[in-house]
This record gives C-alpha cells, sequence and structure tokens, in this order.
C-alpha cells in the first residue's frame, strides 16, 4: 500500500478548489501568522483503516477545507461558499478507488470562517505473500466394488 495516498488525496481535493475558484489561494500547509481572507486552507482530519476481508481493506479520509472570507461580509460570503463547496464536491469525480464525497456538512464558526468537512472511502488491496502455501499433493483413488 501507498504511503503518498493520503497526500495525494488532500492534494486532488486542493486542486479542485484550485480550479473552480482560480482567483483565490489554496494552501495545504499551516501558516504561523494565520490567514489573510478571502483564502482557502485544505487538510487532512483523520484517516482510518479497517480490514474487511482477507487482504482487502476499507480506508476512510476525513478533510476539511476551511474558507477564509475578506473581513467584510464574511458571513455572507460565507454561505455563498459553502453552496458553491457542496456543489462541487457532491461531482467530485471518483477514480483509484477512491468514492465521491460522502457525509458533507458544512459549520461556520463565530470568526466568520467556513468549515467544509468531507469523507471520502477508499478500499485497497495488500499485496499477497511470495511465500509458497503447499510443496507437494498426494492424491489416492479406488475403485469401488469394481465399478
Amino acid at each position: 500500500m501507498s504511503q503518498s495516498i493520503m497526500n495525494d488525496v488532500v492534494q486532488r481535493v486542493a486542486a479542485a478548489v484550485a480550479a473552480r475558484f482560480r482567483d483565490l489561494p489554496v494552501y495545504t500547509e499551516p501558516s504561523p501568522e494565520g490567514f489573510t481572507g478571502p483564502c482557502f486552507f485544505v487538510r487532512l482530519l483523520k484517516s482510518e483503516q479497517n480490514q474487511e476481508l482477507g487482504r482487502r481493506f476499507k480506508r476512510t479520509y476525513s478533510l476539511d477545507v476551511g474558507f477564509f472570507p475578506a473581513a467584510e461580509r464574511s458571513r455572507e460570503s460565507a454561505y455563498d461558499m459553502a453552496e458553491q463547496l457542496c456543489e462541487l464536491f457532491a461531482d467530485f469525480p471518483a477514480d483509484d478507488g477512491l468514492s465521491h464525497g460522502a457525509g458533507i456538512n458544512a459549520e461556520i464558526k463565530d470568526d466568520g470562517t467556513l468549515h467544509l468537512y468531507l469523507t471520502f472511502r477508499q478500499w485497497v488491496w495488500s499485496p499477497a505473500s511470495e511465500e509458497i502455501k503447499m510443496r507437494k499433493l498426494r492424491q489416492e483413488g479406488k475403485v469401488k466394488d469394481g465399478v
């Protein structure tokens, strides 16, 4: 299983936001001095892996797409942005075994920042072991009553 899948998910979400909102910066790393709006910040909140059956695993990635609006009319622009982001991720292309954005919900904090929470699921297979399971097979057979 590849170690860069988590980073790929974050980068794909950030790229989708950047493609839709070309005039706004999209960050994937926190800024020590904070963000000056309007801009986006995409981060992975949590990843989880559960074994389903044998070598099959279900991975879940929970992301936060933060929108930091300009100071004026911050709530109004946050409401508008929540609508646009929900539309964007409802039709997010699913490939490489990654599901569409599920469990989309938005929250506007007291400071006017919007946080859109997304969940993506992916099913992965672990490689089969190379060890030999059986060395020889011995089979015997008899005919019953000459038939």
